[in-house]
């Protein structure tokens, strides 16, 4: 047996718990009895522990039985393309990291995406994980092919940098309730994104989405560097925003209307927020953006700190014509 034989034969499965006799699997009955066409399936193996498959040339796997993925189990596989494990829960830290060409992930019942686990899956383009999973930080990112995932309508926490740098086309949030921060940052192919129950802190979450060309987000309460460089983005509105922060909009070449229709002015910590884009210079459409508010908090708004240097930007809308806003 070759040198790097004999460390797979030690390192393959051991940690596994979970009874089924995994941790007794010897390498040989691996390359005998459950390896071939370049096919690794483990009837029985409850969970593949630390590193057990990583740099190995596998194809496909099958872990019928498993309900935990350790670290690094399959990292660094280069030739690896499909997974199905139906009965897993959890996705430990980088458990995929950097497998080029895996294309289909079945985890049906996994609840659970650590850190780093898919990143950089350039390949990577059906996933089918549990409709409650939380995804820890950067679970997906640099995932360039995954165009669409399902998961994402009904699951309500995602980490730092979950889909940074990835393919999303769109982002259909309906439960999201916890986004973390550059959640989709530089997603190029970003179109559109619906986040109707967020109230939280967007921070740089759309930044550098140069396609993102509609999104709603009304009730977020916090706003930092989250449209930076959308460059085709038409149009916002928030409803409840307590705080704008530095950079919200540069960049935003198209940006033309900005709706700001809380019951309060808020707070504009940074007078940067509308640089680089219609509502400082007219020179990029042609004409002034405008930033529309409610009629009744029209003044104060001009009185108020940082707001007074956009004053002749901010045009009021009655509470009539705020109704009749498109949503």
């Amino acid at each position: 047996m070759e040198l790097r034989e004999a460390f797979l034969a030690s390192k393959l499965l051991g940690n596994g718990g979970g009874g089924g006799g995994e941790t007794e699997t010897t390498y040989r009955e691996i390359i005998e009895g459950t390896i071939s066409a370049s096919t690794v399936s483990l009837p029985g193996v409850t969970a593949i522990g630390p590193g057990r498959f990583m740099y190995a040339k596998i194809e496909n796997i099958n872990l019928p039985d498993a309900t935990v993925i350790g670290s690094y189990a399959f990292s660094s596989i280069f030739s690896l393309r499909t997974i199905s494990a139906p009965k897993v829960s959890t996705v430990e830290y980088h458990a995929f990291y950097q497998d080029q060409q895996l294309n289909t992930v079945y985890m049906p019942m996994a609840t659970y995406i650590s850190d780093e686990a898919f990143y950089q899956n350039n390949g990577l383009s059906s996933v089918v994980i549990n409709s409650s999973a939380a995804i820890g930080p950067r679970g997906f990112q640099r995932t360039g092919s995954l165009a669409h995932l399902d998961a994402l309508s009904t699951i309500s926490s995602i980490g730092v940098g979950a889909f940074l740098e990835g393919g999303l086309t769109s982002v259909e949030g309906l439960n999201l309730i916890s986004v973390g921060q550059s959640a989709f940052q530089s997603c190029k192919s970003l179109l559109y994104a619906n986040l109707p129950i967020f109230s939280g802190t967007l921070n740089a979450t759309f930044a550098s989405c140069v396609k993102l060309a509609s999104v709603n987000v009304p009730n977020a309460s916090s706003l930092n560097m989250t449209f930076y460089s959308c460059s085709v983005l038409p149009s916002v509105r928030f409803d409840n925003v307590q705080t704008i922060s530095q950079q919200v909009f540069v960049g935003c070449r198209s940006l033309s209307a900005v709706y700001i229709l809380p019951s309060s002015v808020p707070s504009l910590t940074y007078a940067n927020a509308f640089n680089s884009c219609p509502i400082s210079n007219s020179a990029l459409l042609g004409y002034y953006g405008s930033i529309y508010v409610r009629a009744s908090l029209l003044d104060a708004y001009k009185a108020a700190q940082n707001w007074s240097l956009w004053s002749a930007r901010l045009v009021g809308l009655t509470d009539e014509e705020i109704a009749a806003l498109p949503i």
